[in-house]
């Protein structure tokens, strides 16, 4: 290369020098002729004739060689062009032709210059076919493509900007082939525009993956909004949860259930925030369950109301590989549920006890009947034999029987008559509850009644029992009540329980029992009779069960433990409720609520 240039800047300078000489010469020529004679020739003269012609044909050689020699010099850099040329068009073309995708240029006429080989690897038709038919391009192209295509190529001559264009080709085998399309205008060094270079690839692999995973994602949108659909389909709540413990999805009910205002507001939260859990660990059996894959169901407190009971199944959602990824929570209010379950099964009990307590009655009932009516028959006997009895025991002062004096024998023996008679009023009054306890709810109808008049005739009863239990016995029912729809007797009933169970209840010298009646602020608390004592009370597991049938605090010989079990049972046919407030030591408060629901409406009293 350097010797290249040094030759290069050698032969330059020899024509300079050339042209420098042969000037001067001109210009030294001239001078001579213009100021001396038109036949005066300095240098002839100065070197005679024939040194002058050998000087002139030096100088004309001297330039022949140079002239020659620059004439060579320039063939040979022209040659030399022609061979980069040409080194650089086969260069071009072997990176054109050996390109993998279809390239062309169209020159500024619209006419082909070139294309490449590849086009026939794409449309199945061979370069020269392409310069043969201008059209056949549009041609080969899909007919649904083809309005957008041609707008496209009818612009692209003038636009010469850089554009592209995806369409569909049918190959010569009648295959269909994408095509994605590329065109920018080519500008030459001197900034003159030569026409647009093409670029077409071949994505026809790539389309059909693109619509393939279009159509999945497609699908899957479908089976997610199905998936949606069948989750807000379901009245209980249910949560798609990750073992992340991130929401994946949830249902309406769920979103209801939490206060989620809408279900896609809760997707990819942390399933603990989303439904508004304080801290992870309020559900701590939920993570665990989810995280190990485990199939779940436990019963907890109501997330919105405390006294409500739910139930939490945890079912995992496991891939073909068998491995669980995801988990379905569901949540179910089993409060009503687990009620009638109870409600069922305390039916059966009690259905099954009927008949058994039918039996026992019936069988306790038949001897008892011997033994009370023959007690009167045996005391008659007694009576009539004690005259006889008392003469013999005048006549004899140190008559004994049983190891007992006579007046001591005497006693006795009409005291066990009575203790006989009393243990056969106790087997009538057992077996009488016994027979409340399990007959049917056939209850007297409902009829409007005067409550202050209710109550005066439940305390006429119990006033014995109240006299001899506590010190004072308190009664408040406001003037004007107004009367109640309801059944009298089991009203009554009820009242003579609890007031009765006040006074068991008492335990000190100053024991007191108050009975108050007053108006709710609704229907449903429309009649309140409360019966508060201050006598021994009862603690939460005694408050708990007080209600069961059989349960009992007091002596074996007190009480069956089915009083208050009747109450409950009497006052829920009336259509009300019964509430319980006590303390150890303090006493307590039982509350009988009436409801005045079906009636509202009606003429009252």
């Amino acid at each position: 290369m350097d010797s290249s240039k040094k030759f290069n800047g050698l032969m330059d300078s020899m024509i300079l020098a050339a042209i420098g000489i042969a000037t001067s010469y001109w210009i030294l020529d001239s001078i001579l002729n213009i100021f001396f004679a038109e036949r005066f020739n300095f240098i002839a003269q100065l070197i005679g004739p024939d040194l002058y012609d050998i000087y002139t044909r030096i100088i004309v050689l001297c330039l022949f060689v140079i002239f020659g020699s620059h004439a060579q010099y320039t063939i040979n850099k022209i040659r030399d062009a022609r061979e980069a040329l040409r080194q650089s068009e086969e260069r071009f073309r072997t990176v054109a032709d050996f390109t993998y995708h279809w390239e062309y240029w169209l020159g500024p006429d619209g006419q082909y210059i070139y294309i490449s080989p590849s086009c026939e690897r794409i449309s199945g038709y061979h370069p020269a076919e392409f310069m043969r038919q201008r059209d056949l391009l549009r041609d080969i192209i899909h007919p649904d493509d083809r309005r957008v295509v041609f707008e496209h190529m009818d612009r692209e001559l003038e636009i010469r900007q850089v554009h592209s264009i995806d369409f569909r080709i049918i190959t010569r085998e009648g295959r269909e082939r994408w095509v994605d399309h590329i065109c920018q205008p080519v500008i030459g060094m001197d900034g003159s525009y030569l026409g647009i270079r093409g670029s077409n690839r071949d994505i026809t692999e790539i389309k059909c993956e693109t619509e393939e995973r279009r159509r999945a994602e497609e699908k899957l949108r479908q089976n997610e909004s199905m998936l949606q659909a069948v989750f807000n389909g379901i009245s209980d709540p249910l949560i798609l949860v990750g073992r992340d413990m991130r929401a994946r999805m949830i249902n309406r009910a769920a979103a209801e259930h939490y206060g989620i205002p809408a279900t896609q507001d809760a997707d990819g939260s942390v399933c603990y925030l989303a439904t508004g859990r304080l801290s992870p660990d309020d559900d701590h059996e939920i993570p665990a369950a989810v995280s190990q894959g485990r199939n779940i169901t436990f019963e907890r407190q109501g997330f919105k109301d405390p006294n409500r009971l739910e139930q939490v199944v945890i079912y995992p959602v496991r891939e073909k590989s068998g491995e669980a990824q995801d988990a379905i929570v569901r949540i179910s209010d089993i409060t009503q549920k687990r009620l009638v379950e109870r409600q069922l099964v305390h039916s059966e009990k009690m259905a099954s006890l009927g008949i058994l307590v039918t039996s026992i009655a019936h069988e306790i009932n038949n001897p008892n009947s011997f033994i009370a009516f023959n007690i009167p028959v045996l005391r008659d006997y007694v009576e009539e034999l004690m005259p006889i009895v008392d003469k013999h025991a005048q006549e004899h002062g140190d008559f004994r029987l049983f190891n007992m004096s006579y007046p001591e024998f005497r006693a006795d023996i009409f005291k066990l008559l009575d203790n006989v008679q009393h243990g056969s009023d106790r087997i009538n009054v057992f077996v009488a509850d016994l027979q409340e306890f399990s007959r049917s709810n056939n209850r007297n109808p409902h009829k409007w009644v005067d409550l202050k008049s209710v109550i005066e005739k439940v305390v006429a009863i119990c006033r014995a029992k109240l006299a001899s239990a506590v010190k004072s016995f308190e009664m408040d029912i406001p003037e004007g009540m107004p009367g109640i729809y309801t059944d009298p007797y089991a009203l009554e009933q009820v009242l003579i329980n609890l007031l009765v169970n006040a006074a068991q209840a008492a335990d000190k010298e100053d024991s007191w029992i108050k009975l108050n009646v007053s108006l709710g602020n609704s229907w449903r608390d429309h009649t309140i009779i409360a019966v508060q004592d201050n006598g021994s009370g009862m603690d939460e597991g005694t408050r708990r069960h007080i209600f069961d049938p059989f349960f009992s605090t007091k002596a074996p010989r007190e009480g069956t433990g089915l009083g208050l079990y009747v109450c409950h049972n009497l006052v829920t046919d009336l259509g009300g409720r019964i509430e319980v407030e006590s303390e150890p030591g303090k006493g307590s408060t039982f509350r009988v609520i009436l409801s005045d629901k079906d009636r509202r409406r009606m003429q009252r009293l």
